[in-house]
């Protein structure tokens, strides 16, 4: 059982929309302004690896969006993800969500390590979304998590 839900939709080139979702803590009016910071920082986080165009985001106690202006980056392409592998840091469970359209980067800031599938965690890209991640997420259960990996894959998962 997970307390609260994040979800980002994303539209590819073509304007097919895919999503990003994590569970958050429970939202009450002690810790609201804290989770929504933590909430914007990881979207602006997960729109720094996806070159899909920001639609929509979903929160348990609001939605924002739709916004219909068509993306514009053919680049973008909503079955191009990134898979996130993440830890339930009290049950050991692994779990997995993806962020659509990725944006592919190399060099020494890259976001994905040259010649590998890999994701380059010493960027300041993917320290940025680790960061904000762990601080906003936590597991179906409720608990504390790890992000553990992170690939690109070109299919729908």
């Amino acid at each position: 059982m997970f307390e609260g839900k994040q979800i980002i939709t994303f539209a590819d080139y073509g304007g097919e929309k895919s999503v990003f979702s994590i569970n958050t803590p429970e939202v009450m009016a002690a810790n609201l302004d804290v989770l929504m910071n933590q909430q914007d920082t990881l979207k602006n986080a997960v729109q720094n690896l996806s070159r899909g165009y920001w639609v929509r985001r979903s929160r348990v106690i609001f939605v924002d969006g739709p916004y219909p202006a068509l993306n514009n980056d053919p680049l973008a392409n909503r079955e191009l993800k990134w898979l996130i592998v993440y830890q339930d840091d009290v049950t050991g469970k692994n779990y997995r969500c993806e962020i659509p359209c990725a944006r592919l980067t190399t060099g020494a800031d890259g976001r994905l390590l040259a010649n590998s599938e890999n994701a380059n965690f010493g960027s300041t890209w993917w320290t940025a979304f680790i960061s904000a991640f762990e601080t906003a997420a936590v597991s179906p259960v409720g608990n504390p998590v790890s992000v553990i990996s992170a690939k690109y894959v070109g299919r729908n998962i």
